[in-house]
Formats: structure tokens, sequence, C-alpha cells
């Protein structure tokens, strides 16, 4: 008798955690009800997180599964991109190796990746798992999940300006709701689509009265996203029109509508937007106001960017610390089944040679399933870590895109202090100081432009220096012509900088002081390179250097920077006065590359 009540406690002991874990699922439940409720991504966040330490407290796939789809859908709705990938990735991985997927689970999870990925403005990306979750979704009865797919697909043509691509998709979304009968929030989301392509195919009656219905339903439930982009689109389609007063209403509406909801990237654009409306009613306070405020918003989102990449490091740790927990949990699995091997073999004698070799049979599924759970989990970090990485170029080209914009308000700055100065000395002063500003500030927009965030194609770039200085100087008197011999070449930051400001100087100098009305004036630039090095020429036919000016001990600041500069690249700085002026600089030992 002693015995077997023995073994009935042991029995419950082994089985109490599996009870008591009901209830701790039920509350997941209720967590996860809340998450969905609630639209405003920084309020679901607090319910998605405590979803997740309550599935890996438990340690069950599926509901860790839940958690990543619904943190994933807070960090994108925050603007949190990459955060909201990695979630997205790891619930995708779970249901591409289920074998039965009743729910089209798998296609939403497609979707979500593909909203994200829409939302970073990578269009390939973006299309790829789109076309996925279409292929899931038309092998299931429940054709909702169809159309928000083909939705998805719609909306990257509509933001690409492919307005009769983007009127398909939608179209075919929208016949899909109609004959699934869809709720009222995808019908909703279908007007306001067809609304926004209709209204930039200037079909305004019928895009107004689909906008309106969209608009009316989305306010009652109280979803301001879908209405702050609208507003936004309809502001800037009526400012391209010329329409102001609609255009200043309606972004005035998002700006409202964007700041009231924590909308971070829509208020930066809407920012952006309300900046050229002030410049184009030439209210240049108000514009300088709307965009400082842009590039706050904007250097917000760069932020943004390196948290995530923080939160990326996180995601392995935790990854790392949940292979920790499910091997705690094995070990506890492993104690259990020992102690009822125990039971079974004082119980069961008969069967101790099928026990042994039923336990040599688990070992061997057990260090299957390790190998496998090893493997998945490694696939995952190399998916994260191909993302990090990146993510850390968009990071540079961000950087490089807000030292440009930086640059280019203080150049702003200047013009509009410029605009209030009479002496035309110090007038001079300040717009040689804007195209030197000028001159570095495209160095960093090439960066951004570019593949390569390293390296400056020197064509272009020198292109660009020239070209704004024959604007700024030429007149029909003068008659400048110029040519431009450079190689295609490469140069690395530091280098292109410098031999951008030689050339704005001594370029500045011919149009100024070189040459003369009525004559054919032309002018030279030249970029070479060699293996002992680079060398650059500018020549004029102008009037010459005259012959009591020493150039090396000049006091203008333009030639003293040109010296300056070259003995920074240990440049060996040649003149020739004969026929004009031919400055010649040699920098001995200058890396380029070739393209």
């Amino acid at each position: 008798m002693k015995k077997i009540k023995f073994i009935l406690i042991s029995l419950f002991v082994c089985f109490s955690p599996f009870l008591k874990g009901q209830n701790t699922i039920d509350m997941f439940n209720l967590y996860k009800d809340s998450a969905i409720i609630e639209t405003n991504g920084e309020k679901s966040l607090p319910f998605s997180l405590t979803m997740l330490k309550i599935a890996r407290e438990l340690n069950i796939d599926s509901l860790l599964t839940s958690s990543y789809i619904e943190l994933s859908h807070d960090y994108r709705r925050l603007g949190n991109y990459t955060e909201a990938l990695n979630y997205a990735i790891l619930a995708s991985k779970y249901y591409e190796r289920k074998i039965v997927d009743s729910f089209g689970t798998l296609g939403l999870t497609y979707t979500l990746i593909g909203n994200i990925y829409s939302n970073q403005l990578n269009f390939e990306k973006a299309i790829e798992y789109y076309r996925k979750a279409v292929k899931v979704h038309e092998n299931y009865f429940y054709k909702p999940l169809l159309g928000d797919a083909l939705t998805g697909i719609g909306e990257l043509y509509r933001v690409n300006s492919s307005f009769d691509s983007a009127y398909y998709y939608f179209g075919l979304a929208d016949s899909v709701y109609k004959a699934s009968k869809s709720d009222s929030s995808r019908m909703a989301l279908s007007n306001c689509n067809l609304g926004l392509v209709l209204m930039a195919q200037n079909k305004v009656e019928h895009a107004d009265s689909l906008l309106e219905l969209s608009f009316k339903y989305y306010l009652e439930k109280g979803n301001y996203y879908p209405v702050c982009i609208s507003y936004y689109e309809i502001a800037k389609k009526a400012f391209i029109d010329g329409n102001i007063l609609k255009a200043v209403e309606f972004s005035q509406l998002a700006i409202k509508m964007a700041l009231e909801n924590n909308l971070t990237e829509y208020a930066r654009d809407i920012y952006l937007l309300l900046s050229e409306i002030a410049k184009y009613n030439r209210d240049f306070e108000q514009a300088h106001y709307n965009l400082v405020k842009h590039h706050q918003y904007q250097d917000s989102l760069v932020n943004n960017k390196v948290l995530s990449q923080m939160a990326e490091m996180r995601a392995e740790f935790e990854i790392g610390r949940k292979q920790t927990e499910v091997d705690y949990f094995r070990d506890i699995s492993k104690a259990r089944t020992k102690m009822l091997y125990v039971f079974s073999i004082a119980l069961f004698l008969i069967f101790s040679l099928a026990l042994f070799l039923y336990r040599i049979n688990k070992k061997r599924k057990e260090a299957n399933y390790l190998l496998s759970e090893y493997n998945e989990e490694l696939t995952q970090k190399n998916e994260i870590i191909h993302v990090a990485l990146q993510d850390k170029d968009v990071l540079m080209k961000e950087i490089h895109h807000r030292v440009k914009n930086n640059l280019q308000i203080i150049s702003s700055i200047i013009s509009l202090q410029n605009m209030r100065i009479t002496d035309e000395k110090v007038q001079a002063v300040f717009s040689e100081m804007q195209r030197r500003i000028l001159a570095i500030s495209s160095i960093h927009q090439k960066l951004y432009q570019s593949e390569s965030i390293s390296q400056i194609n020197m064509k272009e770039y020198l292109e660009e220096v020239v070209d704004s200085i024959h604007i700024a100087f030429n007149n029909n008197e003068l008659n400048v012509s110029y040519e431009i011999l450079v190689q295609n070449v490469n140069l690395s930051i530091d280098a292109a900088v410098s031999i951008g400001l030689i050339v704005n100087e001594l370029t500045t100098n011919s149009y100024k002081y070189a040459f003369e009305p009525a004559k054919r004036n032309h002018l030279i630039i030249g970029l070479s390179t060699k293996k002992e090095g680079c060398t650059l020429v500018v020549r004029d036919n102008g009037m010459g250097i005259p012959e009591n000016i020493d150039i090396l001990q000049s006091n203008s600041l333009g030639l003293r920077m040109v010296n300056l500069l070259a003995r920074q690249l240990k440049g060996k700085v040649d003149i020739d006065s004969k026929n004009g002026a031919a400055f010649s600089i040699f920098f001995e030992g200058m890396a380029v590359e070739i393209n």
C-alpha cells in the first residue's frame, strides 16, 4: 500500500507543472487579446513583451511565435523596422518547418515581412515576400488574406508612382474582399487605397467619395495611422498641382495627427512638405523652422537605427539564452524520464531489455533533435547578421545624408544673411564661403547616393563643382568655355574634399580675375593618375599672373588654401604664367581606384 501511495505522489509531482501551465496559458491569451485590440504600438508593446516572457517560461514554440508576431507589429508601428524584421523572420522560420498549416499563418508572416521591407523602401525584397504570401493564400479557403497580400503589392507600385499597376492590384484586392464579404476594416483600407490612386490620376470626384468613406470608418475606430498617411498624400498632390490653400489645410491636419499619435516617420516627411510650402509662400522664417523640425525627426530616425543595431545584438543574446533554457528544461525532462524508468523497471522487470533499447533509441532521437535545433538557430543568426550588415551600410549613408543636410542648412543660413547685406565686398565673401561649403556638401551627397560609402568618383564630382561655378560667373559678355579632362577614378573622402576645394578656388579665380570680355576664354581642368601618384591641372588662357606677385606668399585666402591643401596631401605646386595661368599639382603616392 505504501509503495502504491509513493508512486501516486511521484506521478503528481511529475505532472503538476503541466496543470499549473494551463493557468499561465490563459494569462498569455489575455495579454495577446490586449495586444491585438490596441492599435498604438507604444501602448501595445508592454503586452507583447509580457507574452514573450510567459512563452519563454513555458518554452512552447507556438506561444513564442505568437509573441514574435505581435512584437513585430508593435515595432513596425513605432518605426523600428530592424527589430520588427528580426521578430518576423523568427516567426516565419517556425511556420516554414510546420508540416500542416491549416490557417495560412505562413502567408500572414510573409505579408508582415513584405510590409516591413516596404517601409524600408526595399522594393525588391518586399515584392518577393508579397508574392510568396499570394502563393500561400491561393491554396486556402479564407481569401481576405489573399487580398491583404495583393494590397501590399499595390501599395508598392503606388509609392513608386506606378499608378496603373497600383490600381490593378488594388482592384484585385477589392474584388477579393467583396467576394469573400470581408470585414469593415479591410473594405475601409480598400476604399482608401483606391481613393489615393484615383486622386493621383486626377479623378478627384470618385477619389473624394472613396476617401470620405474610409476616413469616416477609421476616425470612428480611432485608427489614425491610415488617415494621417492619406492627409499627407492629399497635401502633397495639392502642392504639386499648385493648390496651395488645400496643401496647407491637409498638411496641417496631417502633422497634428502625426504628432498626437507618435508617427515619427510621417512627421519627418510632413515637416519637409510644410517647409516647401512656406518657402513657396516666401515665408522664409517658417520654412527654416519646418526644415529644422524635419532634420530633428530625421536624426531621431537615425538614432532609432543605432538602437536597432543594439537590439539585434540583444536578439542574438536572447536566442542564446533560449537555447540555454531549452537545455535546462530538457535536463529536467531527462531526470523525470529516468525516474519513471526506475519505477517501470521495479514494476516490470520482464521488460528491462525493451526499456534499454527504448532508452538508446530515445537518446539518438534527442541527439538528432539537438542537431536540428542547432542548425535552425545558426540559420536564424546568419540571417540576422546579414540584416545587420545591410543596416550598417544604410546607417553610414544616413550619416552622410545628415552631414549633407546640415551643410545645406548652414549654406541656407549664409544665403539668408547675405540677402540682408548691402556691402558688395561682404556679399562676395559670403558667396565664396557658400560655394566652399556646397563643394564639401556634394561629397557627402555622392556618398549616400552611390553604392560605395568610402570612395568618390572624381569625374562626376569635379563636373558638378566646375558646373556650379560656371553657372554663377559666366555671362554673354564673358563667354567662357571649359573642358574637364578627368579619368574615371575614385579617391578617398579626405583626398576628394581637398582636391575639390583646390579646383573650386583656382576655377573661381580664373572666372573673377583672368578672363576678359569679348574674348574666347577657355578653361581646362585635368586629373590623371600614374603608378607614382596623381596630377591635377587647372589651366586658363586669361591675362596670366603678374610678375610682381608671389603666389606662394600671397595674402589671398583662396591661394593660401590651395597651398595648404596641397601640402596636406604631400602635393607639389608648379605654376606657369605663359599664355595664361596654369597650376599643376602632383600628389605623390596618392592611392586611387580606376573604374
